[in-house]
């Protein structure tokens, strides 16, 4: 038998050839997974067919995912990894040579990116970095617009090549929930809805007066008051109007809202309403024998008894201060009307008809134990100056 001596020339070509294409493998694996990576548009690949140079180069993925490889034909490659694409190529040229020996490296790999729409400041295109999620879009994209809070936010992503969408609430995302808070793919789209707002006035007898953007998805009176702080204790809530851009006023009353609890949806606020509370004018004078006398503010729906009102002014005087006459001077319908009360009998027994409702404008004054008479009552409410200024509130 014969042996013929393989060409040491052949030999060192094809050895120098793969330990070139194993260098290459070895820098660019070292960056990039090839074996689990797929091809897509922008990628660049090195193919080397042994022996015939002429059908070797560098090709770059189209948009339409495919190469056109010189005497294999079009090759859809997008989506695909390097080992399926040799194989094909392997195929393909098999028409035309014999064994071919076939090698596809990655020379460089496409932009890893992804899109970031909707409320950020600085929506567009961004390169996808390894390990991001939701949040790293967010940040890169410069964070949230302008007055937006993460409360009012949701994220949606759509999945590179699906048509289905993912969501997920931002706070949920922030707070480092894995579930909520997405990896992110190459060409994924991320994009940032919040919920509209719409701007309206807060005025008076509020806690924090100014301007507020009302959520668009709960317009009421309500939401709008609680943005402010809510209301002062001398609110007049029964009084309170809505005056819209137009000039239409309307006159809501809060109080039958605010006694029960529930939410008002009598009216729903819009883009540039503004919301007056007004003060409430309503007061009750407690005078004479007390330890703080003067006149207090009647809250709407109060219902201010006799008691409640002498508790108001700290209780009468422990050692003058006489219960058992108690004067009520009240003005209705343009007259004034004289009552006493023995809020003694009230506290001793418990009789409610002593302990009357105080309404909005009385006078209640407790006399000095050892007097009473109407007469007195009334030189002592003019001997304190009291008498025109508190009739007239």
């Amino acid at each position: 038998m014969i042996f013929k001596p393989f060409p040491l020339r052949l030999f060192l070509r094809k050895t120098s050839l793969l330990f070139m294409l194993l260098c290459l493998s070895i820098s660019i694996c070292g960056a990039v997974p090839e074996g689990s990576y797929t091809l897509g548009a922008e990628d660049i690949i090195t193919t080397t067919v042994i022996g015939h140079p002429e059908f070797s180069g560098d090709f770059t993925v189209t948009t339409d995912g495919v190469i056109e490889f010189p005497g294999a034909g079009p090759v859809a490659v997008s989506g695909k990894t390097l080992q399926a694409v040799s194989k094909e190529v392997t195929r393909g040229l098999s028409n035309r040579l014999r064994s071919p020996e076939v090698y596809i490296t990655l020379k460089f790999a496409r932009p890893q990116r992804i899109y970031v729409l909707g409320t950020v400041k600085s929506p567009g295109i961004c390169d996808l970095k390894p390990g991001w999620r939701i949040t790293e879009a967010i940040s890169a994209a410069g964070g949230l617009a302008g007055g937006v809070e993460p409360a009012d936010c949701t994220v949606k992503v759509l999945k590179a090549g699906s048509k289905v969408w993912r969501t997920a609430p931002y706070t949920s995302a922030l707070a480092g929930n894995s579930t909520d808070n997405l990896p992110l793919d190459a060409g994924d789209v991320v994009t940032v809805e919040a919920v509209e707002r719409i701007p309206v006035y807060i005025m008076g007898r509020v806690k924090n007066p100014g301007l507020y953007n009302l959520r668009a998805d709960n317009t009421s009176i309500n939401a709008a008051l609680a943005m402010a702080g809510g209301t002062l204790e001398n609110a007049a809530i029964s009084q309170v109007t809505v005056t819209r851009i137009s000039g239409e006023k309307k006159s809501i009353n809060l109080l039958p809202v605010m006694l029960s609890g529930t939410a008002d949806d009598s009216i729903n606020l819009r883009s540039g309403d503004t919301v007056v509370v007004p003060e409430l004018r309503s007061y009750v004078a407690v005078l004479g024998y007390v330890k703080d006398p003067g006149y207090f503010p009647l809250q709407d729906g109060a219902g201010l008894t006799l008691a409640d009102a002498i508790g108001l002014a700290k209780g009468a005087d422990n050692k003058r201060g006489g219960l058992s006459k108690v004067a009520v001077i009240r003005k209705q319908n343009g007259k004034e009307e004289r009552l006493s009360y023995n809020f003694w009998q009230y506290l001793k027994t418990g009789d409610a008809s002593q302990n009357p409702r105080i309404a909005p404008g009385d006078i209640v004054f407790i006399p000095e134990t050892s007097q009473w008479d109407w007469n007195f009552v009334l030189n002592a409410l003019t001997t304190v100056a009291l008498w025109t200024n508190i009739l007239k509130k």
